[in-house]
């Protein structure tokens, strides 16, 4: 079965029509409902476990700072190099889990988009617009200290882990000069080539297999991915 792609709504719920229903039975509840409740359920489940995901990474990237601090307070004597060795380790500890928390938090963006999107073509004739429908936003004012404002939460989540991870950067070329004496320049060529790899290797071995799939043109609202099947195990992989 190809990918089949659906640039409209009306393709698009035509695909949770009810077959082969007898002229005399109608169906006890309708399948665009069904979808309905199971898009709602999978999106409350993917923001439960985004704050979750959170909770996690927030753990380690703590733990990761408070060794760091602890570690460089305890930099002293003779031995100064080999803590900064200690501290070097650390810094790319904490430089892994704050990018790995940025790249996890547009992961978890993608999937709760897509399930809000089939919320939005799903439920006018179920319940009505009633996820699309919001309070005017001109109502709302930035600058207003005390006033609700339509800001992105996930958005926000994910700038604080891009600006983590940036801070980590920091630190790592500041243990890398203490524990080496490398000539600023060659530090920073070292962090480039670092993060370069790093990204290159969390794209190519933890992207979802849908990457990978033919899906044509980038306009299509939706498209239907190949069914998963025994002799291609990867086929049906997210």
């Amino acid at each position: 079965m190809s990918n089949r792609e659906f640039r409209n709504r009306e393709d698009y719920l035509n695909e949770f029509k009810a077959e082969n229903v007898s002229a005399n039975k109608e169906p006890s509840e309708s399948r665009q409902s069904l979808a309905l409740k199971m898009a709602l359920d999978i999106r409350k489940f993917e923001i439960d476990m985004y704050w979750k995901r959170a909770t996690y990474f927030w753990t380690f990237i703590g733990a990761t700072f408070a060794g760091y601090f602890l570690l460089i307070n305890g930099n002293v004597g003779t031995a100064g190099r080999l803590y900064w060795g200690h501290i070097l380790i650390v810094s790319v500890l904490g430089f892994l889990f704050s990018f790995s928390w940025f790249l996890v938090n547009r992961g978890s963006k993608f999937w709760q988009n897509n399930w809000e999107r089939h919320v939005d073509f799903l439920e006018d004739e179920i319940m009505g617009p009633l996820y699309k429908t919001v309070t005017n936003p001109k109502n709302s004012k930035f600058l207003n200290p005390l006033s609700e404002y339509p800001l992105s939460v996930s958005k926000i989540n994910q700038i604080l882990s891009l600006f983590i991870t940036v801070i980590w950067l920091f630190l790592l070329y500041e243990s890398i000069h203490n524990a080496y004496d490398f000539h600023p320049a060659t530090i920073v060529l070292i962090e480039i080539g670092f993060v370069v790899i790093i990204t290159l290797f969390f794209y190519l071995s933890c992207r979802s297999k849908l990457v990978e799939k033919d899906f044509g043109e980038q306009g299509a609202s939706f498209v239907k991915r190949k069914m998963y099947n025994e002799k291609n195990s990867n086929e049906g992989e997210i």
